[in-house]
């Protein structure tokens, strides 16, 4: 028996419950505060499930809800009229791949990219979106999100060299 296509609603509940930390890990490094961060995916969560019935394409929830995510994030910042604060990674981002010192150091040259780069650098190694999805969340063409990946990597790479030569 086929079952029937999910509710909007009941798409955003399996997103909250599945997806939570990895929208979390985005928004913080996006934000570039923790704290931020819950509330900001709280608070993209609150406008998805008033907007979720006039979604054309339950396919692209999850776009979509990145999409909220980081207009709710630049709204904020917009608001707050401030530059994201250098935070250190909560217990919840542990990777058990990276040294605890690494990822601090990674986390805060991370945190030093200009927003769109943070932006995108968040989004492509927190997420399974692909660079057209990531242009989709953010407004812009597939190959300014390859571009600005590419300036991302470069500033890292100037960035954590320097870390290691100290």
């Amino acid at each position: 028996m086929v079952s029937p296509p999910a509710t909007g609603r009941e798409l955003l509940e399996h997103l909250y419950d599945t997806r939570y930390r990895e929208y979390r890990r985005v928004a913080g490094l996006a934000a570039g505060d923790w704290d931020v961060a819950d509330d900001m995916v709280h608070d993209a969560f609150v406008i998805a499930l008033r907007k979720v019935d006039g979604l054309k394409n339950p396919d692209a929830i999850d776009a979509w809800m990145y999409r909220i995510l980081i207009n709710r994030i630049r709204s904020h910042q917009r608001r707050a009229g401030r530059t994201p604060q250098a935070h250190e990674p909560t217990p919840h981002d542990d990777s058990p791949a990276v040294a605890a010192n690494q990822r601090i150091d990674i986390a805060r040259a991370v945190r030093k990219l200009p927003r769109r780069q943070r932006t995108v650098v968040a989004l492509r190694y927190f997420t399974d979106l692909t660079y057209a999805e990531i242009g989709q969340v953010l407004g812009i063409r597939e190959g300014t999100v390859a571009a600005t990946l590419h300036k991302a990597h470069t500033q890292l790479e100037t960035s954590l060299s320097t870390e290691v030569e100290r």
